[in-house]
């Protein structure tokens, strides 16, 4: 037995760099076909775990493309951002790599990099719709959060204020019905249109051009 499994291990040592090499790639094209079966049926998480195994065997800018695109429909967009490092790189996949980053940005709600992306998009090709319109919900975006943490601010600050305007012993401080309800309630609608905002600027940030 201890000879036989020797000669297994000679044998696999042996094998020609070519031939090693048409095997990696023989099986990266499986997983990558067996991605694109499961992408298509809209089972992206299974699809970015395939389209990783073949980014780890194959380790080109084409398969972490694929890896990035299937990443972002799963709702990966955080670890999207840097699967088109390479892709930016190839003149065949920057336009839809920059695309796809800016999209993968949008759901990790990284305005700046969203609107970096969108228009180096539009740079190249300043007829593109889709990144029109996605940048203009990047900027939309961006000035919301400056908006809300503007408001954020002077409401810490006006409490701030009212604790130092205590009322004097034996007076009432005068109330103002329903102020914390009403704070309450645009609160709760400032979350709420976040939220359906969020829903339709994923709808409008479809990835594109996978390369398979």
């Amino acid at each position: 037995m201890n000879g036989a499994a020797a000669l297994l291990a000679l044998a696999l040592v042996a094998i020609p760099p070519a031939l090693q090499a048409w095997i990696r790639s023989s099986n990266s094209r499986a997983s990558t076909q067996k991605g694109i079966g499961q992408y298509e049926a809209k089972k992206h998480a299974e699809a970015a775990s395939s389209f990783a195994e073949a980014e780890r065997i194959d380790r080109s800018a084409i398969a972490r493309y694929n890896l990035g695109t299937a990443r972002i429909a799963a709702g990966e967009g955080s670890r999207a951002t840097e699967d088109f490092g390479d892709a930016i790189k190839d003149d065949a996949l920057a336009t839809d790599a920059f695309y796809n980053r800016g999209s993968a940005s949008l759901q990790a709600s990284s305005w700046d990099d969203a609107i970096r992306d969108f228009s180096d998009v539009l740079r190249r090709n300043p007829a593109d719709a889709d990144a029109k319109r996605n940048l203009e919900i990047a900027l939309r975006k961006k000035k919301q959060a400056e908006d809300k943490r503007r408001e954020q601010q002077q409401q810490s600050s006006r409490g701030n204020d009212r604790k130092q305007e205590q009322p004097k012993a034996g007076e009432k401080g005068e109330q103002q019905p329903g102020g914390e309800v009403d704070v309450e309630s645009l609160l709760r609608s400032v979350s709420q249109q976040e939220q359906e905002e969020l829903s339709r600027m994923r709808r409008s940030a479809a990835t594109r051009g996978r390369n398979w």
